[in-house]
Parts: structure tokens; sequence; C-alpha cells
């Protein structure tokens, strides 16, 4: 949060949390986050990843109903857009 700033950086960000995460607060951390990249003009898109806890990066994405599965095309999206 200390080295959000506006300048002509085309620096793109994507931003993903699971709604169950229980050891970090996603109001305090992500939504913040989220909040000061915007306000900075930098362009940021969001996955937000319904009942996933903490520690849900590392499932299989091939696995059905995985939240890595949800996730991945999003990722793959938002790299194809942007880079």
């Amino acid at each position: 949060m200390s080295y959000v700033e506006t300048n002509d950086n085309a620096t793109s960000f994507l931003l993903t949390w699971g709604t169950e995460d229980n050891i970090v607060d996603r109001v305090t951390q992500s939504e913040v986050m989220l909040t000061a990249l915007t306000e900075a003009g930098k362009f940021v898109r969001t996955s937000i990843v319904q009942s996933a806890p903490h520690f849900w990066a590392s499932e299989p994405i091939e696995e059905t109903g995985s939240f890595s599965g949800f996730f991945a095309p999003r990722l793959l999206r938002f790299l194809n857009e942007r880079l």
C-alpha cells in the first residue's frame, strides 16, 4: 500500500481472494488494495473465488469443482488481454 502511486506506469493487476479466507481479512487487505490501485489509475481486475479458503491455489486445475480450476481460465484471459 505504501508504494501505490499515480504515474505513467502501465502495470496491470489481477487481485484474487477466497471468500472463506480465515487468515487474511479481505476487507482490510484485498479490497483496500483494490481501492488504492483504482484511485491511482491502475488497470485492476478481480477474481473472487467463492467459498475458497486461504490456501486453495495448489489444487489440481483439472479436478472437477476445484478453486484452481475456476481461477485458471480467468488468469489466462487476464494475461492474454494485458500482455
